[in-house]
């Protein structure tokens, strides 16, 4: 139990690491020229650059959100909407769009997603590169991907497309991308051990088996196996392992990070000697040379590969901005130069937190409406449970006595959907008897005796369907199937907020369901005092 607790703890930070810092120059998360601040509580943001200096004063209302800035361009959030914005261009987004979800914009690209619409590729302009195809139900990208998209079918199947959309390689169990000599590992199926590694053009490299993936980034793969922390190459070599440490993270700049069994993290060479040793709750690759830490007690400072302390442990928080450091002192947050000096006598209250996310869902909309049609068409009040139960392929038993539905599981809309038939009772089956009399020579004996289950003479009164995943916005994803149902004749009147679309005496009720929705189909009876 202790170990899988501190294996989570580890993974969490190592998907910090696995985002990976590219030893190229270009852009991850290390290279913040700019950052979105209030400069005083409750300002509007400002933009400033890694000297202290205001690029854009108090454009943006406190009530919006601005993205992390990669290069010149980022998103502004406004209510519910994205729109794209640039440090030449502060005032006016750079095109009219307006997107329900956008991902960061980094090396020039960004996934972009509409509600009920697939998902596009836009560039930093804002222009469309292209679309995804219908059948992508999940789309992601993340810095250490190398410009490639995470995609994820509405089959279940994974896989990665280039940065311009093309289908590099699918059909994989789950895929985790990367960049440089390795684009991804996957398992090709679901119950297997095994991993696949793929290079950027979809060849398979090699393979290897592990308990945990650690982290991947430059041409390694940081996993658990066998109570050990190891290094991997492309190959699926091995490069290094330890007994001590229970992960080590590909390396940044020749060393990596390390974490023993007491969730201490350190730093080794690539020789297996110990620079650092495991001694802090945290550390994190910073610039080339040095490294955020945090000690057991949350305290932050910045060191570098000799464990010399750059920046005093005196801080709460610390994030790279132009090669400096926005470090929290207090209530407040000030500006430090990567030899621990003070930049400037400026403070400023907090930073945006990025609105942005690493994954696009696409809801096919067309297909739900499909969906629930065609259980519509499965709906007949004059049914019996009879009927219901043979299509169903069911037989009657004690498990239906205290029951007044079906559930049946049928990949719908690219996910697997619960539907209920219900029916005009409280019970589907009936134990059926007869008596049978016996005489032991002096008394005669009568006793019941089973004849077995039988349905209940009981119509259909309705069809549930839940699908239970909208990663959309839900209330806008149940709008859009109703104004498809009332194009097809249904109508809604009186119910705009609430739709309980009617046709033919018919009415299909589409509500919430958790996360997903629920569609129920059943027979239209006015009330009576309308």
């Amino acid at each position: 139990m202790k170990r899988d607790i501190i294996l989570t703890s580890v993974l969490i930070a190592a998907s910090t690491l696995i985002i990976g810092c590219s030893n190229n120059g270009s852009d991850d998360i290390y290279s913040h020229k700019y950052r979105a601040v209030q400069i005083d509580k409750g300002d509007s943001w400002s933009i400033i650059d890694g000297e202290g200096n205001i690029i854009v004063k108090g454009e943006y209302s406190a009530d919006d959100q601005v993205s992390n800035i990669y290069g010149e361009t980022y998103w502004v959030k406004s209510g519910d909407k994205f729109q794209l914005f640039s440090i030449s261009s502060p005032k006016k987004p750079l095109t009219a769009d307006e997107w329900d979800f956008a991902t960061e914009m980094f090396d020039d690209r960004a996934l972009v997603g509409k509600v009920g619409e697939p998902i596009s590729i836009i560039n930093g302009s804002g222009k469309i590169i292209s679309t995804l195809g219908k059948d992508i139900a999940k789309a992601s990208r993340d810095i250490g991907d190398g410009g490639n998209i995470l995609i994820k079918k509405s089959d279940g199947t994974s896989g990665w497309a280039d940065e311009n959309g093309k289908i590099i390689k699918d059909n994989l169990y789950d895929v985790t991308l990367g960049k440089g000599d390795i684009a991804a590992i996957a398992h090709k199926k679901k119950d297997s051990d095994k991993y696949t590694i793929f290079d950027s053009k979809g060849n398979e490299t090699g393979e290897f088996t592990a308990d945990y993936i650690v982290a991947l980034r430059d041409g390694y793969i940081g996993i658990h196996k066998s109570e050990k922390g190891k290094l991997i190459n492309k190959n699926g070599e091995m490069v290094l392992e330890s007994k001590k440490y229970i992960a080590i993270m590909p390396p940044y700049f020749g060393n990596c990070i390390v974490v023993n069994e007491d969730s201490k993290f350190g730093i080794m060479n690539l020789e297996g000697e110990e620079l650092i040793r495991a001694k802090y709750k945290l550390i994190l690759p910073s610039r080339e040379d040095l490294f955020i830490a945090v000690k057991e007690e949350g305290k932050t400072g910045v060191i570098n590969f000799e464990d010399e302390t750059v920046i005093d442990f005196e801080y709460g928080d610390a994030l790279n901005v132009g090669g400096n450091f926005l470090m929290q002192d207090g209530s407040t947050y000030i500006l430090l130069g990567r030899d621990g000096k003070r930049i400037g006598k400026q403070e400023f209250y907090s930073y945006s937190k990025s609105p942005c996310v690493k994954e696009i869902s696409y809801v096919n909309v067309e297909e739900l409406e499909t969906s629930i049609l065609s259980m519509v068409a499965k709906f007949d009040p004059n049914k019996t449970i009879a009927n219901v139960a043979t299509e169903l392929g069911k037989k009657p038993s004690g498990d239906f006595a205290y029951t007044d539905h079906f559930s049946d599981a049928k990949t719908m809309a690219g996910q697997v959907a619960t539907i209920y038939y219900t029916f005009w009772t409280t019970s589907l089956a009936r134990e059926k008897f007869h008596e049978k009399t016996t005489n032991d020579g002096w008394f005669d004996h009568t006793e019941q005796v089973s004849d077995g289950w039988v349905w209940m003479e009981s119509n259909m009164s309705g069809i549930t369907i839940i699908f239970p995943t909208i990663d959309n916005d839900i209330n806008q994803t149940i709008e859009l199937i109703a104004s498809r149902l009332k194009q097809k004749g249904y109508d809604n009147e009186g119910y705009e907020n609430h739709p309980n679309m009617i046709k033919d005496n018919h009415h299909i009720e589409i509500t919430q369901y958790g996360n997903g929705i629920q569609a129920v189909i059943g027979i239209w009876e006015p009330d009576p005092g309308c």
